[in-house]
């Protein structure tokens, strides 16, 4: 392998006749890894950049794919990848891996880690002095703006941990805001850019951050705040595809790579999984309080489209939320703040052929959830395989599930439907 293919992906799609594509780039030239804060006293260890390095290709892999992901979706991926200390990928890690990758992308993996040894660990700066026992990643959305408020009693030993394209001024004031530290920020270089559109594993990729600074710390314990509604990845209706962000699956199979890899019993956890959005503001304002939560909130962004001057549905001034995108919808029914480009309280909005058509979808499902009231059997009839999945797996039981979206149900016609 040379210098200039230390990443070579052969992927293929569900149509067999259009061929493979071939995605090739140079980890340390083409795909740079940039950290600013402060890690642990072990710092960022070879085995551990090598996880970073290797989240990061999948997530440029991603980027870089061609053609229409929704009707020729990739489902074989063939990824050769150099790192400075393959020896750690052992059967037990590349297992946890390719299951992570399966779960996410709905794909198969065949993954093969090549020697590499002129890779340089990204530059950081450490502290040797503070003890540091958990790691929390911030996005700067609300969810895991809420989630690092309730772990603000235990800031001094919290290390908030993040990956930045525009958000990095608003990660920073969160952190201040809140009484943390300056948290750790990644950012990335990439050539080509890649637009892509599909953002699968970009969970796994920030989860190989979160882990990486943890093991720096020496603590093996790293929290994903997402709400309920949309880490379970339930759609509002069937023709809908949801990203597993923090998918409760595929956090318990991150603990078991980070293991395998860097020694230790991990646990990366969402105490937010049973909750709506707007219980998680709620147990971050008990903590942080009312006032401060206000604060905190009118600095953070959840819309899909907030930086783009477009949607489907006609243009928009960028840095506005959209207000009709599934995270806009669930946002409105947790905090009613600011303006939108669109009002979805206002009939002409929701009748709307383009910008309707979110709320129409979770209107028809969560008047179903309402209409079954307490019957668990009437509300199995009604989930998605994505929420059967779940259930079948043993994470959620048909009675918290019909508790968490029963709650949802609630909020959005209050929301939309007053």
């Amino acid at each position: 392998m040379t210098k200039e293919t230390t990443v070579r992906c052969e992927v293929r799609g569900f149509r067999t006749s259009y061929g493979s594509q071939y995605i090739q780039f140079d980890i340390g030239s083409d795909l740079v890894m940039r950290a600013e804060g402060e890690f642990g006293r072990r710092g960022l260890s070879p085995i551990a950049a090598d996880l970073v390095d290797l989240g990061a290709a999948v997530y440029q892999i991603e980027r870089q794919l061609r053609g229409r992901q929704r009707t020729n979706p990739a489902v074989k991926f063939d990824l050769h990848i150099a790192l400075r200390d393959p020896g750690s990928w052992t059967t037990p890690a590349l297992t946890a891996l390719t299951a992570i990758l399966a779960d996410l992308g709905n794909a198969e993996w065949d993954v093969k880690v090549h020697q590499r040894r002129d890779i340089q660990v990204a530059g950081h700066q450490r502290n040797t002095e503070r003890k540091v026992d958990r790691v929390v990643l911030l996005s700067g959305g609300l969810d895991s703006a809420s989630g690092a408020a309730t772990c603000k009693a235990n800031a001094s030993r919290t290390c908030l941990v993040s990956f930045y394209t525009r958000q990095k001024a608003s990660q920073r004031d969160i952190s201040k805001m809140l009484g943390f530290h300056p948290p750790v920020q990644w950012r990335m270089s990439r050539r080509p850019g890649g637009r892509g559109h599909t953002f699968r594993y970009r969970s796994f990729f920030f989860l190989c951050l979160g882990v990486a600074v943890a093991d720096s710390w020496e603590a093996r314990k790293v929290l994903q705040y997402e709400n309920g509604v949309l880490a379970t990845a339930m759609p509002p209706g069937p023709s809908w595809f949801m990203t597993r962000h923090a998918y409760p699956v595929m956090q318990a199979q991150m603990a078991t790579l980070a293991g395998a890899l860097l020694g230790g019993t991990w646990s990366v956890e969402n105490p937010f999984l049973q909750l709506t959005k707007r219980q998680c503001l709620e147990a971050a304002r008990r903590v942080a309080g009312t006032q401060m939560m206000e604060e905190v909130a009118a600095r953070t962004e959840t819309c899909w489209f907030h930086w783009s001057n477009r949607t489907a549905g006609g243009l928009k001034a960028p840095g506005i939320p959209c207000g009709v995108c599934v995270p806009c919808i669930v946002r409105r029914t947790a905090l009613s703040d600011g303006a939108y480009a669109w009002d979805l309280c206002e009939d002409e909005v929701k009748n709307d052929l383009y910008h309707g058509r979110a709320f129409r979808a979770y209107y028809g499902f969560l008047s179903d959830v309402h209409s079954a009231g307490d019957s668990l059997s009437k509300f199995y009839g009604l989930m998605p395989a994505a929420g059967r999945e779940l259930y079948v797996r043993d994470i959620f039981t048909l009675q918290e599930f019909l508790d968490l979206f029963g709650r949802f149900a609630c909020e959005f016609m209050e929301t939309f439907q007053p």
